[in-house]
């Protein structure tokens, strides 16, 4: 069965029928691969570094030490009756005697 949208296919495919098969340059391929080749050899391993994933686990590593480190340290310190520090309790750490200005 024919139809019009038939005859508009076959109006296309006769108006390629006398194109030609576009020609490269000389040397193109040659061009191209020394191109690929020189940008995979200058790639920089630091380039891995600055990807947003890996930066993103460094700095929640980070941030899980930090808070680890601040939960352990108040797991260990040592505080006075009311948790701060007067000259008496200086005083007693280090064997001074609090009386005595001169000797």
């Amino acid at each position: 069965m024919y139809t019009p949208q038939n005859n508009k296919i076959e109006k296309m495919l006769q108006s390629l029928e006398g194109t030609a098969k576009a020609a490269a340059p000389d040397f193109l391929y040659t061009r191209l691969k020394a191109r690929m080749d020189k940008e995979l050899l200058t790639e920089s391993p630091a380039f891995f570094l600055l990807q947003p994933a890996f930066l993103t686990a460094c700095l929640a590593i980070v941030f899980a030490f930090n808070i680890v480190t601040l939960i352990n340290s108040k797991k260990h310190s040592s505080h006075n009756g009311n948790g701060e520090a007067n000259i008496e309790s200086f005083a007693k750490e280090y064997n001074l005697n609090s009386n005595q200005l001169y000797e």
